[in-house]
């Protein structure tokens, strides 16, 4: 009489099993950041701030494309710089340092307004990745002229960490560019510089971990 009952108890042993390893998987996925929750390092996530980018050891940025993915070619990803038509779709991942390159990074990036993911997370405003590769696809509106991307990520269950924030134009012609403002143009030039110093900083510290 107890085999008969054998099979079932089984059963139910490996429905709890397949119970928790689903849980599991939920829980590793980055939906640690909640809607609710902003993405900065006013937030508190799995008992620690969120950990702004200067203070990271290890600098990782937001990178875009608009190439074809069926390109034979390989894309062009741009961390600064990048300029986008009217209505694009651009493809948006993280980059990171060598010594990353084979961590399981998970990460939540978020957009400003005019622009959506997809696959949306928070109405669209956020997307998700359970890899630093892992692209997701951003939909600029027409009236969009300035998008600024930037992310969360973490290994695991550690610290949440801030990228540097990427920040995507509309094409101008020449002309319209040449009818700005002097001073909005002087703080362009300012961000790019700083970020230029910090990128080859952060590169060569990097460098020198490994």
């Amino acid at each position: 009489s107890l085999s008969r009952y054998q099979p079932t108890n089984q059963s139910t042993m490996l429905s709890r099993l397949l119970l928790l390893l689903s849980i599991v998987t939920v829980t590793a996925y980055p939906n640690w950041l909640k809607c609710y929750v902003e993405l900065d390092n006013s937030e508190n996530v799995m008992g620690s701030e969120i950990m702004d980018f200067e203070d990271a050891v290890h600098k990782v940025y937001v990178e875009v494309t608009d190439d074809d993915i069926d390109s034979p070619t390989p894309s062009i990803w741009k961390t600064k710089g990048f300029e986008f038509k009217e209505g694009s779709v651009v493809r948006a991942r993280l980059r990171v340092p060598d010594v990353l390159v084979d961590e399981p990074v998970m990460w939540v990036m978020e957009t400003t307004a005019g622009a959506t993911f997809t696959p949306p997370f928070c109405d669209g405003r956020r997307g998700v990745g359970r890899t630093h590769d892992q692209e997701i696809t951003l939909t600029i509106g027409a009236a969009t002229t300035k998008v600024a991307l930037w992310a969360g990520w973490a290994r695991g269950f550690e610290q949440v960490k801030l990228t540097k924030r990427t920040v995507l134009w509309k094409e101008r012609s020449r002309s319209e560019a040449d009818d700005e403002d002097d001073e909005d143009d002087e703080d362009d030039e300012d961000y790019e510089d700083d970020y230029d110093d910090d990128h080859y900083e952060d590169d060569e510290e990097d460098s020198n971990e490994l």
